[in-house]
């Protein structure tokens, strides 16, 4: 021990085995974590377990029956109305068997008002497999198709309709009333791309371009 080499080793090294040993203080080196984890799995039931719960669900039979959900979208400015695009579940050499053909489609608005019924119901002639609400003009949606087309919805017209009901209904609470507004609005189509000159396969993402937006072409920006 009276080495000076050995002195400085211990010198060097008792840090790190004064940590170590505090380690040991705080940590059981043997406990079995694999244990620990399998008694948590078992108190589901323990009200302490942070879940989240099902707020709201909407369904409709009309247009959803047996049907996947490819999109959902909020509405800027507007509180509980979501949009959600419906499509065929189908494999992929289903849709090969019927690629080509004109398949109706829809995207429907919901508020959490009515679960059952849909406000509007965007039609399409592709599988909607994204979307977005225009930011400014919540009024503009825009989609993209399973063929590769994105499509523009104006819902400007539909929306004064909702709302005439809506008021309507507030005024008269009678059964006749309500289901005048059990009928979705059907909006259709305002534009829709080329299928020459749009993408080749799946529109799998969809964004809006901010105002200000300057592209490059070969006679100057636009």
């Amino acid at each position: 021990m009276g080495s000076v080499d050995m002195g400085c080793f211990l010198k060097f090294s008792k840090p790190l085995y004064v940590d170590a040993l505090q380690q040991n203080e705080v940590m059981d080196l043997y406990e079995d974590d694999f244990a620990t984890f399998a008694d948590e799995d078992y108190q589901l039931g323990d009200k302490t377990t942070t879940a989240i719960t099902e707020y709201q669900s909407f369904s409709d039979i009309t247009y959803g029956r047996s049907k996947m959900v490819s999109a959902v979208d909020w509405m800027p400015g507007r509180n509980g109305i979501v949009a959600a695009a419906i499509s065929d579940s189908k494999s992929f050499d289903e849709r090969m068997q019927i690629a080509g053909k004109p398949s109706d489609s829809y995207v429907l608005v919901w508020s959490f008002l009515d679960p059952i019924h849909p406000q509007m119901a965007l039609e399409s002639p592709s599988d909607v497999f994204s979307m977005r609400f225009n930011p400014v003009r919540p009024m503009l949606v825009a989609g993209g198709c399973y063929n590769g087309q994105v499509i523009l919805w104006d819902l400007t017209t539909a929306q004064e309709t909702v709302d005439r009901r809506h008021k309507r209904q507030l005024e008269d609470k009678s059964e006749s009333s309500k289901k005048t507004s059990e009928k979705a609005v059907l909006v259709l189509m305002s534009l829709l791309s080329s299928a020459k000159h749009s993408h080749s396969s799946i529109v799998s993402d969809i964004h809006w371009l901010p105002e200000d937006f300057q592209r490059e072409r070969a006679n100057g920006w636009q």
